[in-house]
């Protein structure tokens, strides 16, 4: 879409007739909605394939045991007491808990 100055410009250009300026200005508009339209189309189509690239590579890694997935209640409540340690001002050495804290997912 042309700006303001570049349509003050063309009215006040007397090569120009007015319905040439008009035509002009749909033209303009009629190349940026298509613009937009193929861009949309082309997000269209690589957002799903990058999402499955994702979820094979998320899968991949769960499968091969370099993440891993804690929803388990123990966790949660363990999760809960160290937060409360930490501020009461609790100082406790990690190796004193049953597990080391990871939370979901991990890339270990």
């Amino acid at each position: 879409m042309p700006s303001e100055a570049e349509s003050l410009s063309r009215e006040l250009n007397d090569e120009l007739t007015p319905e040439q300026i008009e035509l002009e200005e749909e033209d303009s508009m009629i190349c940026a909605a298509e613009e937009e339209d193929a861009h949309n189309a082309a997000l269209d189509l690589y957002e799903p394939q990058e999402k499955d690239e994702d979820q094979k590579l998320l899968e991949k890694l769960h499968t091969n045991g370099m993440i891993q997935y804690q929803y388990d209640e123990s966790f949660r409540e363990e999760v809960k007491l160290r937060e409360l340690m930490i501020k009461a001002g609790i100082d406790i050495p990690l190796d004193q808990f049953r597990s080391p804290i990871q939370f979901n997912p991990v890339v270990v």
